[in-house]
């Protein structure tokens, strides 16, 4: 978590003198499921969960935090448990239009895992690991500010061996001037 806060210091502290930067809010919020889940998915298999993100323009491209919850079933009698992830991530536009777009960047999150079994005092309940993935998303607008989105993620999930992950989110956005006071202090 404190690299996503340094990265994300940095990142506005080198933007700040873009007058445009930080003009803009983008809400978003979609259910997500995961079709790639490495060797997770030898021993629990994933539900649907939800993504979050709030996200804004900053010089050339866009700057997002987000929040995302999925739970996992075991299928080999271990423990269930739930992740949550809390994401920095940066995109830009490779085609726009009035309508609709596409944007391609790299994600960086804080993966949270809370296993349920409490049963379970020998051993770990609670991991917190990184992972880095490529980010691609289309988006089209459906009038008044809101968009439905698509996005297809791949990364590398960092256990005890390198895990890919996929996931797939879709969900709506909404699009809208960034309020004042809010702009003031990300500036």
């Amino acid at each position: 978590m404190k690299l996503v806060a340094a990265v994300l210091l940095f990142t506005a502290t080198v933007v700040s003198a873009q007058d445009t930067s930080f003009s803009r809010l983008h809400l978003r919020a979609g259910a997500m499921r995961l079709p790639v889940t490495g060797h997770i998915g030898d021993d629990w298999r994933p539900g649907t969960g939800a993504q979050a993100e709030a996200a804004s323009n900053v010089g050339p491209g866009e700057l997002a935090l987000g929040f995302g919850r999925i739970g996992w079933e075991p299928t080999s009698g271990k423990p269930s448990f739930s992740t949550m992830f809390f994401s920095l991530a940066w995109t830009a536009d490779v085609v726009r239009s009035s309508r609709a777009g596409m944007s391609v960047g790299a994600r960086l999150s804080d993966v949270f895992m809370n296993f349920n079994d409490v049963a379970q005092v020998i051993g770990l309940r609670h991991e917190e690991e990184m992972m880095i993935s490529a980010v691609g998303r289309g988006h089209l607008s459906i009038g008044r500010g809101f968009d439905a989105f698509a996005e297809a993620t791949y990364g590398s999930f960092r256990l005890s061996t390198k895990t890919p992950l996929a996931s797939v989110t879709l969900g709506v956005g909404r699009d809208m001037a960034m309020p004042g006071w809010l702009r003031g202090i990300l500036r």
